[in-house]
Formats: C-alpha cells, structure tokens, sequence
C-alpha cells in the first residue's frame, strides 16, 4: 500500500506527548488498546516527550509505547512514528547524531524499525543535503520507512524535495504542521502550494489548540471541562475570531449532538491534503472524544459557517 492512503486509512493519529508522564503506565496502555480495538494503526511520538515538564529527560512516551508494543505483540499491526532533533543532548541534526537519535528511539521502543521519522525542527544553517543523506542512510540500511518535517516552511520543502531527486535521496513524504481552526499561519499559502504540487501529505498537529489533553498540570481536569478548555484555548489565540469559532463549533456540536472537539477535528479533515489530524491525550475519556470525530461528515453549509467565523480578525 502506498505510504499515503496507509496514512490516510484511519482519519485519526493518537499522539504520545502523556505517555509515561501525564498518563502512567497502566493508563497509557489503557488509551493505546481503546486506539486499536477501534481501529487506529498510527501512533505518532518523540524522543522529546517528556522532556519539556519539570522532572523528565525525554524518551519516556518511547520507553511506554515499546513496552506496549512488545507486551501487545501488534507492531507489524500500528504505524509507528517518532522525531529527532530537539531532545536536550540529542539535538540538531548533523548525520551522526541523526543516526545515534535513531538508533536510542529503537531501543525504547523496542523495534529494528520506525516506519516514519521526522525531524523534528529544520535547521537553516544546515546544508539540505547533510541532513538527507543522514536520513537516506537510515532507509537504506531498513532503520526508516519514509521520511517528514515536523516544522519546516515551503520555500524550505521544496528546496529539500528538490536536492532530494537530484541526489536520488529520500524526499519527506508528509509534513506535520501545527494546524487548527484558530492557528493556520503555519499551514501558509506558501506550504500548502509546495504540498499540493508535489503531493506530500499533511498530518495537522494540536488540532484542538489545547494542553488539557497531554499535559498533567493543566488547570481543567483530565475528564471534565473539555469543551471549557478547547473554548478557552481558541478564544486566546484571537478573542474576536477565537470566540466566533467557539460559538459557531458549540453550534454546531449542539446541533448534532457530539461535543465539540469533535467537530474541531473533523473541520482539520476537510483541508485539501491533511490526511489526519494529530492528537494526544491523557485519559481514555479523552480518546472516546477524539474518536467521535472519526464518524462525523460536516456538510458545505458547516465548513463555510466555521470557515466564516475563522476569517475573523
């Protein structure tokens, strides 16, 4: 199967920021069994989570998902994603610490391969070509499935495409952009024209433009207050644009009766080549709320009511 429609096969990506840090153990596992049993193959992490919250190094979401994986034996059954390039001491991405950023995200996530890496941040200062032909050594020696961006602009992608085809080196085959209803600046113009005309493949990261999924020491609990908080978080992004979209999302969620995360999620899935929308969560709870937005359609009348409030000033 093409790696696209293998990406594009379940309209959901469970990201990993909470594993072994604001989910436990027990309940991480709990949240990657509800994934799969409901038909989720893709899980998306870092060698940087947890990194950021006070008390953790990094490596810890890996640690959980291979222990996962091994106690599940299911890898050959999940997509398995991870980056490289900003965990303290790993950083940058000059080849051999490329290649020894890879090979420690194997070991905790107890695998001979990562079906897709992207690097994490791109470094300007840095040749296109080092960095590909670190890569490219990973696919050939069967480490690397297929290569992304997680942050990378269009005049960027396309100069890494082309360097790529002229090297006959791996080119990104998705990028993975933040994206939401209240955040798009950086799904500009620029990148979507790059992504459509050479058919690479966007996965929307922080669709639901909130922390109360993936973060413990959020202010609203882990299993109540969610449409609260995504409601708060939009508003914040842009009080005038960020309180029409609320109002249009609670609308319209009321109007089918889902909450309104849900609705959020399935607008990301009507952006021309956003394959899947890119979430974490912290509780089972919170999955059964992204989950919901798998069996949701909006109509044109919806997407333009929502397209409307998000051109707001």
């Amino acid at each position: 199967m093409p790696v696209l429609d293998e990406l594009r096969a379940f309209p959901l990506v469970l990201g990993g920021v909470a594993f072994g840090s604001a989910a436990d153990t027990r309940e991480s596992f709990a949240i990657l069994d509800a994934f799969r049993a409901a038909g989720g193959r893709h899980l998306d992490t870092a060698d940087l989570f947890a990194a950021p919250l006070a008390g953790y190094v990094g490596g810890e979401s890996e640690t959980v998902i291979g222990r996962w994986l091994a106690a599940r034996r299911c890898r050959n059954d999940v997509v398995l994603a991870t980056k490289v390039g900003i965990r303290p001491g790993h950083d940058g991405l000059p080849a051999a610490t490329v290649r020894a950023s890879v090979e420690a995200s194997l070991r905790r996530l107890r695998t001979d391969r990562i079906d897709l890496l992207y690097l994490h941040v791109d470094e300007p200062e840095i040749p296109v070509a080092e960095f590909l032909v670190a890569v490219d050594s990973l696919l050939r020696d069967g480490l690397v499935g297929h290569l992304g961006a997680a942050d990378i602009t269009g005049a960027r992608l396309e100069e890494s495409l082309a360097t790529a085809e002229h090297g006959g080196l791996a080119p990104y085959v998705v990028v993975q952009p933040p994206f939401s209803l209240v955040r798009q600046q950086y799904f500009d113009a620029g990148l979507r024209e790059v992504v459509s005309r050479r058919r690479i493949g966007v996965l929307a990261r922080e669709p639901l433009h909130t922390p109360v999924f993936s973060t413990a020491n959020s202010a609203v609990p882990a299993s109540v207050g969610l449409s609260a908080a995504i409601a708060r978080s939009y508003r914040r992004a842009g009080y005038v644009r960020g309180t029409a979209v609320v109002d249009e999302l609670q609308a319209i969620a009321q109007e089918r009766g889902v909450h309104l995360g849900a609705i959020a999620l399935a607008w990301v899935r009507t952006r021309d080549a956003v394959l899947a929308p890119v979430n974490s969560v912290r509780t089972v709870e919170q999955l059964e709320v992204l989950l919901a937005s798998v069996g949701v359609t909006l109509s044109c009348a919806e997407i333009e009511r929502l397209d409307t409030a998000a051109r707001r000033p």
